[in-house]
């Protein structure tokens, strides 16, 4: 640590923002310290624009998200003039990890607290954390930057961000039996007592209904889906096989692409989780860095919906589902498989959750009996997974 870098006194004291300096409580006294004064803090209100005070300024900018998914990463930065000397210390909450600082000749972390004095280029110090997730869907949390000059003074800058999660729950109990019954007007099928789920939380939550090998009723994915589904990737990976010859720079990512489209994901079972957070950051990453693959991935992307548009009359059924997805913040990740509806049989599944970072949370257990309305003529009947649901958190 340099000779000029004065440590500030009592680490552990509560800390106040102050544009004129450091603002220190120390037991009961509020103090201002800079190299040469002491105030009362009670003195710096009513002095505030006196030029007994010095008005310090260190950095050009300092950037902190104001939001960040629980789990994710983000990145802070430090701007300051290149003439001038500085020492930053850093403090974090102990659920915030520091993942890597970026411009520092050498840094110190000890405990919650990051000390860096010397830099690879003076003026700019980037850092890369990663949050934990908590135990609350959403929490503000304050991370403190302690910086102090050549000349001995400290100011201090407190940001807060904004950790949030989704928190998908079910609202009431499972029914033991979900009753069927015919629109006597339209001759759909309805769900008298759907399974009531909310996202709590903020952010957008993704399910997938998984049934299990011990269901008495198995999930289907009708034929209308396959062929949208089969028609888009193979439209894409045609695209996405002309872009490998055009940017083969990002190879592992096109090839990822093309991989998944070539080997469709049913379930979201932890090794496919893992597999797409795998090609979303390949792919993000490529796309962050290339513009001109930016432009070109979209065209490839809208090229192949527009070639099987035409099937999207299949899909009708579910627009009022899709039109609550942003109000709801609950995306159900195989809305038009079905189950084969057959009164008193019994299904066994799971709601598997993860968030837009791909992190899973809690499965939920549904355990329950359809029952067919006598207006019903069929023995069975093919059920959409988005009819099982309310996602509305109001009902």
């Amino acid at each position: 640590m340099s000779k000029w870098y004065k440590k500030p006194t009592s680490i552990k004291a509560s800390l106040y923002k102050s544009s004129i300096g450091v603002v220190k409580k120390v037991g009961t006294q509020s103090i201002y310290k800079s190299s040469n004064k002491t105030f009362n803090v009670t003195t710096i209100n009513s002095l505030n624009q006196s030029s007994e005070l010095p008005i310090v300024k260190m950095l050009k900018k300092l950037f902190v998200p104001s939001t960040c998914l629980q789990g994710n990463k983000f990145q802070i930065h430090l701007l300051w003039n290149q003439d001038t000397k500085i020492a930053v210390k850093i403090i974090i909450p102990e659920f915030i990890k520091v993942i890597r600082i970026n411009n520092a000749e050498n840094a110190t972390l000890k405990g919650q607290e990051i000390y860096v004095d010397n830099f690879e280029e003076n003026g700019f110090l980037g850092i890369i954390f990663k949050t934990e997730t908590l135990p609350k869907p959403a929490q503000d949390v304050n991370i403190s930057f302690i910086i102090t000059n050549d000349a001995g003074i400290t100011t201090i800058e407190t940001r807060t961000i904004h950790l949030f999660r989704p928190d998908i729950k079910l609202k009431s109990d499972v029914p033991e039996k979900i009753k069927v019954i015919k629109d006597s007007d339209s001759d759909n099928y309805l769900v008298e007592n759907r399974i009531c789920l909310a996202n709590a939380g903020e952010g957008m939550g993704i399910i997938s209904f998984r049934v299990l090998e011990d269901s008495e009723i198995p999930l289907n994915i009708p034929k209308e889906s396959k062929e949208i589904v089969l028609n888009f990737w193979s439209n894409f990976i045609l695209s996405l096989t002309d872009l490998l010859s055009k940017y083969p720079q990002h190879e592992d990512a096109i090839n990822g692409l093309i991989h998944l489209g070539k080997n469709p994901i049913i379930e979201l079972t932890e090794d496919k989780i893992e597999e797409l957070k795998t090609v979303n950051d390949n792919i993000n990453k490529a796309l962050d860095s290339d513009l001109d693959f930016l432009k070109d991935f979209t065209n490839a992307v809208l090229l192949a919906f527009m070639k099987n548009i035409r099937l999207m009359k299949h899909l009708d059924n579910f627009i009022l589902y899709l039109k609550s997805i942003e109000s709801n913040k609950i995306i159900l990740n195989n809305p038009t498989y079905t189950l084969q509806v057959i009164s008193h049989k019994k299904v066994k599944a799971e709601v598997d959750i993860i968030d837009r970072n791909f992190k899973s949370y809690q499965s939920i257990p549904l355990e329950f009996e359809f029952e067919l309305d006598n207006g019903i003529n069929e023995d069975t009947i093919e059920l959409p997974i988005h009819d099982l649901f309310n996602f509305n958190e109001n009902s």
